[in-house]
């Protein structure tokens, strides 16, 4: 029995509950995809995150690596968690402002080996599509998911996805309030306030796909958590036509 206090019951239980099995659905879909590693499988792959017709084959193969990896790791925290691992959030511990923590769903603290997931105010508004693709998210911040982000800075693990945001120029960013540790790359460029120099390390322009999905390169598509909640939920858009130089 689980002495945990319990936050959630009722029907916001079986929210949780539905989203975590609906969770578990998509993962072993893309894994067994992965491994099966059709034409259909490696286009998705490609499409999904950005790889382009001319990559290589062993460019190709690193990127499915990382995201085997991180398609295994979650499955093994989905396995582990249940509606006692999600406790209430608070503006003050997500260090969020206040318009973001108005339209947060959910966060964690990436380091946590408890792997707790904290409810923000937005999280039961969501229909249960949404919600599972809050529980991939989420999850793949956690360090420990993935290959380390050769973005990342010194002295932390940079194992977990990162956000990102995009300006109105359309173009993306990495932007969130702990990029300065967790990407001082990006974050040094952000400070220029310059769109040119920093685009000559982001590179391209994002490419719109309906009113949400987006293309970035994947220097960035592989380790950014969006991007691998819509791999995950089946949202694979073929668009590698975008970044000829496949990076």
């Amino acid at each position: 029995m689980d002495v945990r206090q319990q936050y959630y019951k009722g029907a916001q239980a079986d929210q949780i509950a539905a989203a975590l099995d609906s969770q578990r659905l998509q993962l072993n879909e893309r894994l067994s995809e992965i491994d099966r590693y059709s034409d259909s499988d490696v286009l998705n792959l490609r499409g999904s995150f950005g790889i382009a017709p001319d990559a290589t084959t062993e460019q190709v193969g690193a990127a499915r690596d990382i995201i085997r990896a991180r398609l295994v790791s979650e499955l093994q925290i989905n396995a582990k968690t249940t509606v006692y691992d999600f406790v209430p959030g608070s503006q003050n511990d997500s260090k969020l402002s206040d318009e973001t923590w108005a339209s947060t769903a959910a966060y964690v603290h990436p380091g946590d080996t408890s792997h707790t997931i904290y409810v923000g105010p937005q999280f039961f508004n969501l229909d249960s599509v949404d919600q599972t693709m809050v529980m991939s998210h989420e999850m793949s911040h956690f360090e420990g998911t993935g290959p380390r982000n050769p973005r990342a800075g010194a002295g932390i693990a940079g194992t977990g996805t990162i956000d990102g945001e995009f300006d109105d120029r359309g173009r993306t960013l990495m932007t969130e309030h702990d990029t300065a540790r967790r990407d001082p790359i990006t974050h040094e460029l952000l400070r220029t306030k310059d769109l040119s120099v920093i685009m000559e390390h982001v590179e391209e322009p994002v490419r719109y796909y309906g009113d949400q999905y987006s293309a970035m390169p994947p220097k960035l598509s592989l380790y950014h958590a969006d991007t691998f909640a819509y791999y995950v939920g089946g949202y694979q858009n073929h668009y590698a036509e975008a970044f000829p130089n496949g990076h």
